[in-house]
């Protein structure tokens, strides 16, 4: 972007998501979450209720895999912020 003016800052940063469980992760952040229930909705008025089970499923697959806590659950995602500000 300088050939722009504008000057780039990049700082790493990283979350760690965490829970008492995977199953305790996955009610709050995915069945409970207000797209998970509207979506659930959808699903359901096309009669297609097995649809969101798989989701549900394969997330936990996923999530067992990440999992840094054989006792609990926690997950470490690195992000970046990116800042542009005119020279």
């Amino acid at each position: 972007m300088a050939p722009r003016g504008f000057r780039v800052d990049i700082e790493p940063h990283s979350h760690v998501f965490t829970a008492a469980s995977i199953d305790d992760f996955l009610q709050a952040e995915l069945i409970d979450h207000p797209l998970s229930t509207a979506s659930r909705a959808m699903l359901e008025a096309r009669g297609k209720t097995d649809v969101q089970a798989e989701i549900v499923d394969r997330a936990r697959e996923i999530l067992t895999a990440a999992n840094e806590k054989p006792d609990g659950f926690a997950i470490t995602r690195s992000y970046v912020v990116a800042t542009a500000q005119r020279s």
